[in-house]
């Protein structure tokens, strides 16, 4: 029987001489599967930023339309009372009581007005206020 020469046998890493080693086709595949890797997290990161700038500007959005609603109603608000400034300037009692801050009697009377004009008003509470912002006791 004769024995292949050494030249045709396999080789250590069980080749066949003349083709490729199963080692170079490993590293071939790894090669691709890493390529594939980087490709995915490249899209990966694309999309993300996409997806941010998106939500980032949608969120804006909605914020601007709530700013805008909050503004009207504020405005809506300030406007009911836009009268009222001059309207309790014409009245004796509060115009008395500017002219003399300590009288009780006066501070009484002016209380009772301002608790039923912010009644009829529907606000929560009116002040007297000098015109350097300080509060008299009403």
């Amino acid at each position: 029987m004769m024995q292949p020469s050494p030249s045709h046998r396999a080789g250590s890493s069980g080749t066949v001489p003349g083709t490729r080693g199963p080692r170079i086709r490993n590293l071939g595949l790894q090669a691709l599967g890493l390529a594939g890797v980087a490709v995915a997290a490249v899209v990966t990161a694309l999309v993300h930023g996409h997806v941010t700038r998106s939500n980032l500007h949608d969120l804006r959005e909605r914020s601007l339309n709530t700013l805008r609603l909050t503004e009207a109603t504020l405005r809506g608000q300030l406007l009911r009372f836009d009268r009222l400034p001059g309207l309790l300037a014409d009245e004796r009692t509060i115009r008395a009581l500017l002219l003399r801050p300590g009288d009780p009697g006066l501070a009484d009377q002016a209380n009772r007005y301002l608790k039923d004009t912010a009644t009829r008003l529907g606000a929560s509470d009116l002040y007297l206020m000098t015109r350097d912002g300080e509060t008299i006791p009403a």
